[in-house]
């Protein structure tokens, strides 16, 4: 929380909510085109295939669950379904355009009055991109890793040793106010390998009509926070 407000967040631009996702057996597509885990159905044939890679990030992309605290965070994940489906019209649409941007391991959903963005460690963004080709196996110790960092944060500080400089946190994507065009909870459908029924979720539309369904534990104090109401 220390290095996203000192540097990633701009002059006086207070962080309303944020969401950490680390399970990415627990995203979910709902792109045309594509099945649940973000694989291109056959019919697109082999050049879709290759261009859209959506499949391939649903392996690396993480959205950490979210803890309550007074921090600014809510709890997160979703008790029964996925902690995060990804919708649209098709591989272009905006959401998943914006996945597919995200070659990083892990990350934070951040909502500002000024933007709505998905943000990165920069260390573990290009480390990422200088070593696209390890294995499955390598990302998840690295993620293993990560975290851990990021859990014990300042207590791995003692007073007899210097204070290090917080970590640079960057922008995998953002949107503007005027790309969001909705922030409301909505209900969804969940595959039957959760259960089946429904359960709320924190949905972001974006102005093609795609966009993310953020799983909450807390779903109208979430809806709130992200609105700048609470």
């Amino acid at each position: 929380m220390l290095s996203l407000r000192e540097t990633w967040c701009r002059p006086d631009e207070p962080i309303l909510l944020f969401k950490w996702h680390r399970q990415s057996t627990l995203t979910c597509f709902d792109v045309k085109g594509f099945d649940l885990k973000g694989r291109p159905l056959p019919s697109l044939g082999r050049r879709a295939v290759r261009a859209a890679g959506i499949g391939a990030l649903a392996t690396v992309l993480f959205v950490v669950a979210m803890t309550e605290d007074a921090s600014g965070e809510t709890g997160g994940g979703s008790p029964s379904g996925p902690e995060l489906f990804v919708f649209g019209d098709g591989a272009e649409c905006a959401a998943a355009t914006a996945i597919r941007s995200a070659n990083a391991t892990m990350g934070c959903w951040v909502f500002t009055p000024s933007r709505f963005a998905f943000v990165v460690r920069a260390e573990a963004l290009e480390k990422d991109q200088d070593t696209e080709s390890r294995s499955l196996l390598g990302r998840v110790r690295s993620v293993g890793t990560d975290l851990l960092d990021i859990a014990k944060g300042a207590a791995v500080e003692s007073a007899a040793t210097p204070s290090r400089e917080p970590e640079r946190i960057v922008s995998a994507f953002e949107f503007s106010p005027q790309q969001v065009t909705n922030v409301q909870l909505a209900w969804r459908k969940l595959p039957r390998k959760y259960g089946g029924g429904n359960s709320r979720y924190l949905r972001v539309t974006l102005w093609d009509g795609s966009g993310f369904d953020l799983g909450t534990w807390l779903p109208e104090r979430a809806l709130a926070m992200a609105l700048g109401q609470q």
